[in-house]
């Protein structure tokens, strides 16, 4: 049995990666299950990091996090939900609680954002508002159906047409992206 890790050890390496990260002037980075080991606040310290190295270096960070605590939530722009492998919603962080109820489904006031979009995927912990029982949806694919047809799903197929055309693949941002990392790139490595 190796040495048991502790919590500094634990944010110790945290930040070495998101820095190795930063450092590697990936466009996308994916984090998955990242804060698994840490304490509420130094999960909440790690998004913010993450959240910082977006901000400097310009890139996007896709993070899974179970068990969010609301001040790591917070700190993203969008929220990609989803339930047995169905996209049910993608948008601003800031719109997502909304839409669900809208929708007929009941947040406690004492419950987070993430805790309640987590919710939704299990029909054992997610309740429909009183006078909604019958027309919120319940399984996977009855909730992406509604998310599909959605005012905010149209609105967000537009958005990614739109950046699409300003940012085609392979267009010149790409060319410009490629020949500033050969700049940068050590001619030994």
């Amino acid at each position: 049995m190796g040495p048991r890790r502790t919590d500094s050890d634990r944010r110790r390496r945290k930040r070495v990666t998101i820095a190795e990260a930063a450092l590697s002037l990936a466009p996308l980075q994916c984090w998955d299950n990242s804060t698994r080991g840490l304490d509420s606040a130094n999960a909440i310290d790690f998004c913010k990091s993450l959240r910082m190295s977006s901000d400097y270096f310009r890139v996007s960070s896709v993070v899974a996090i179970y068990q969010a605590p609301q001040a790591a939530y917070d700190v993203f722009d969008k929220v990609s939900v989803l339930y047995d492998g169905q996209q049910i919603f993608f948008g601003k962080t800031t719109t997502a609680k909304d839409y669900f109820v809208r929708m007929g489904w009941h947040c406690p006031e004492q419950q987070t954002v993430p805790d309640f979009l987590t919710s939704l995927s299990s029909a054992s912990e997610r309740r429909p508002t009183a006078g909604y029982e019958s027309r919120v949806p319940n399984s996977a694919e009855e909730f992406a159906a509604v998310w599909r047809a959605s005012p905010e799903y149209m609105a967000l197929q537009e958005e990614i047409s739109s950046f699409n055309q300003r940012h085609p693949i392979n267009g010149p941002q790409r060319e410009e992206f490629e020949q500033y990392r050969r700049s940068v790139k050590s001619k030994s490595v």
